[in-house]
């Protein structure tokens, strides 16, 4: 049902912007930025003891640290001589956020006293979707503009490990296993277009990704039955993105 409401609203307006359209014409974009993840603060893993809850939960904090993104987009456009909404575009769009360490502190039976290792764990992820693009007004060569996009997201988890403080003994390390998720995806953003030449254009923006969850495969020995589950991983990005223009010139400039 999402996809189909996507797909209506984003037919009519390309529908309507065609018959309109004073310019037309294929792009292609690219960009990079740093995205701001967003997840469970805790984990928890059943421990095996057997004692009763919180004491039966080993307690897993987690750190949040900055992702390099970067991003490639191809698709159409349609321009308008006017003042609010002169350009609409829709496309393709593959993202990949680059591989961003989580680590923490792991504290056996939800217990201050028992906060006995640390732990890291590697996330990457990319992204298909399609998107559309509106441009909301124009002033001169700047245009605002709100973007959203539907796709899949593949993200991997992998690469578990850890280590006991100092004056801890060692254990045997659960080695929750390497995981790949395919899920559904979606993406807001908004940010400003300007025209710099009449074929290029720089946009500075923000985006909102809800990339979807990030768990980790089920562990070894007796964590065979546990797994790490960090929730749905987002990101809070800020982009820049050079888009070239094939054939057409930007939204014409404003008096």
């Amino acid at each position: 049902m999402t996809y189909l409401k996507f797909y209506l609203g984003a037919g009519c307006l390309l529908s309507g912007s065609l018959a309109m359209a004073d310019s037309q014409g294929w792009f292609v974009r690219a960009g990079a930025g740093l995205g701001e993840p967003d997840f469970h603060s805790t984990m928890t893993v059943n421990n095996g003891s057997g004692f009763p809850a919180p004491l039966n939960n080993d307690v897993y904090s987690t750190s949040k640290k900055t992702a390099a993104t970067v991003d490639l987009a191809t698709g159409y456009r349609w321009s308008r001589q006017q003042t609010w909404l002169p350009v609409l575009s829709a496309g393709l769009t593959y993202q990949h956020l680059f591989s961003n360490e989580i680590n923490g502190t792991i504290t056996q039976y939800a217990l201050p006293q028992f906060a006995n290792y640390q732990y890291t764990w590697a996330v990457e992820s990319e992204v298909l979707a399609i998107f559309a693009r509106a441009n909301l007004s124009q002033y001169q060569r700047f245009l605002p503009y709100l973007e959203g996009s539907i796709g899949s997201a593949w993200t991997t988890a992998s690469h578990y490990r850890e280590t006991a403080v100092s004056g801890v003994t060692p254990r045997v390390s659960p080695m929750f296993r390497r995981h790949t998720a395919t899920e559904f995806t979606y993406s807001l953003g908004a940010g400003i277009d300007v025209v710099l030449t009449e074929k290029i254009m720089l946009s500075l923006g923000y985006e909102f990704r809800d990339w979807g969850s990030l768990t980790s495969k089920p562990g070894e020995l007796t964590w065979s039955q546990e797994h790490l589950n960090a929730g749905h991983y987002r990101t809070h990005s800020g982009l820049i993105r050079v888009t070239y223009l094939f054939g057409q010139s930007p939204a014409p400039l404003s008096k």
